[in-house]
């Protein structure tokens, strides 16, 4: 969760990916389309939206893993 983070086009996230494009915007998240700069790969990255409570971060999490 980027908690206070305004992101923008040209921000790079854990080192790796470079956002390109926002996408969209899901229930409690915000979807860019970004390239994973260690193979070039397009991927999406999906945000989880600050101020998510206990709840919401652990939904964000059991989706992550699936």
């Amino acid at each position: 969760m980027l908690s206070g983070i305004s992101l923008s086009a040209g921000m790079v996230l854990a080192t790796k990916y470079r956002l390109e494009r926002h996408a969209g915007y899901g229930g409690m998240a915000q979807i860019w389309v970004a390239t994973n700069q260690a193979t070039g790969a397009e991927v999406c990255v999906k945000v989880l939206a600050s101020g998510g409570d206990d709840e919401s971060v652990e939904r964000f999490r059991r989706e992550a893993h699936a």
